[in-house]
């Protein structure tokens, strides 16, 4: 449960960090991937 928290306070920085630079191909990458990478774990 704590882990899950952690992925949440990290996606609250990452994601309005993705909006600020749209054309940030890693950081859309890691917006993508991180939920895949929680629901698969």
């Amino acid at each position: 449960m704590r882990f899950h928290s952690i992925v949440a306070l990290i996606a609250s920085v990452v994601f309005p960090a993705f909006i600020t630079l749209e054309g940030n191909d890693i950081l859309y990458t890691m917006v993508v991937n991180t939920p895949a990478f929680v629901i698969y774990q």
